[in-house]
């Protein structure tokens, strides 16, 4: 058992509850988490888009970060699960958790994850935040990407190098032009986290 079996076990939720969206992506990472428990024992972030009828629903648990470039800026649809964030800080300490230098009981950054069984019930969860939009003919990417890239690019620059890549005709695959900049752009940066991308254009 490996996250990657994620897109099974949220197919299966899907179907179980077609009528909501936002609770099979909740159960998904939920049975996701609970089936890591002999498999896993360091965590993952974890950022999950699903496309249905032009509604893109977002789901995540972690850091690595989901974006949406349009036609006039680059914004944010995931949440950072960052153990500071005054609401993860207060439901850290409800479920009798710390946060000692700026680390959730010392050990690990993120507040929420697939894995980390040893912080579970100590104030780390698996619980996704959720988000959704519905897309028109103003978007033009969707971004996923892990805290390598985005501690080295911010929605600014995202926005600036996308349309870099979207002006050049020599550029035919628009999101495999786009994912290959992030990523050298991240390591002539000097990121020394993961570095992961995922782009989707939107056409």
């Amino acid at each position: 058992m490996t996250i990657e079996h994620f897109p099974n076990i949220l197919k299966k939720c899907l179907k179980d509850n077609p009528r909501s969206i936002e609770q099979s992506l909740i159960t998904a990472f939920k049975k996701l988490d609970d089936k890591m428990k002999n498999f896993l024992t360091e965590g993952n972030t974890l950022t999950c888009v699903y496309l249905n009828d032009k509604i893109l629903h977002c789901a995540n648990v972690g850091d690595s970060s989901c974006m949406i470039v349009n036609n006039e800026k680059a914004y944010k649809l995931s949440f950072d699960h960052k153990c500071t964030v005054p609401s993860e800080l207060k439901r850290i300490e409800k479920e009798g958790g710390k946060v000692i230098q700026e680390r959730l009981n010392d050990v690990i950054m993120i507040s929420r994850a697939i894995g980390d069984m040893d912080q579970k019930n100590k104030g780390l969860s698996c619980v996704p935040s959720y988000n959704k939009i519905e897309i028109n003919f103003n978007d033009n990417f969707c971004v996923i990407a892990s805290d390598g890239i985005w501690d080295c690019i911010d929605e600014e620059g995202l926005f600036i190098l996308a349309n870099e890549i979207l002006e050049n005709n020599s550029v035919l695959n628009k999101a495999e032009g786009l994912c290959k900049k992030l990523i050298e752009t991240a390591v002539s940066f000097g990121s020394q986290d993961n570095i992961s991308c995922l782009v989707v254009c939107f056409e």
